[in-house]
């Protein structure tokens, strides 16, 4: 019996654990370049489960500077993720997005690069560099100072779970319910 009890606590546990996993969250983003070049589109990243103000992107559709956004990419070490601070904000690494052809672009933040002659400086809070190839020397494509950029996070960032979410959930309640039924069982005996 206590063999039973340890596997039905073992079992609701994992099944609780499985239900709090991070779930996919939504996010609008858009930008205004100085020279009049604009794009934007959705997001969608998976929350932190150590720090949830921190998103990690996982796609991304739109557009940039008029090009059809393909996937995300890893130009220039961007970590493509954001911080749901208010408002939210992209870090040094920034957000590097793949348009084809070899082609990619990163918007990051400039903190601490500007005011020139840094040659990655833009001298704005927010930059975008590109098009640039996949590979290129950081700071070898054009840089131009961003007029905006806004990310809204969707709900505020508050996961919905999923009907798999709740059944598993639920089984792992009743799985904890019943080795504690058990062990009541076996302590009455």
């Amino acid at each position: 019996m206590v063999s039973k009890m340890t596997f039905l606590g073992l079992a609701g546990a994992f099944a609780l654990l499985q239900a709090t996993a991070a779930h996919a969250t939504l996010l609008d983003w858009s930008y205004t370049a100085a020279n009049g070049t604009m794009g934007g589109g959705t997001f969608t990243a998976d929350q932190d489960l150590v720090d949830p103000a921190i998103f990690h992107l996982t796609s991304v559709t739109g557009t940039i500077d008029g090009l059809t956004i393909l996937g995300l990419s890893g130009y220039d070490g961007a970590d493509n993720q954001v911080y749901a601070t208010s408002p939210v904000v992209v870090d040094t690494a920034g957000i590097a997005f793949d348009v084809g052809g070899g082609l990619n672009f990163n918007i990051y933040e400039d903190f601490g690069n500007f005011p020139p002659p840094s040659p990655y400086a833009c001298a704005a809070h927010y930059c975008i560099e590109g098009p640039a190839v996949l590979g290129q020397t950081a700071g070898a494509a054009p840089i131009r100072a961003l007029d905006a950029l806004n990310i809204t996070v969707h709900g505020g960032g508050a996961a919905v779970p999923e009907p798999a979410s709740w059944a598993l959930m639920l089984m792992g309640f009743g799985g904890l319910g019943a080795a504690i039924r058990t062990r009541r069982k076996l302590g009455a005996a």
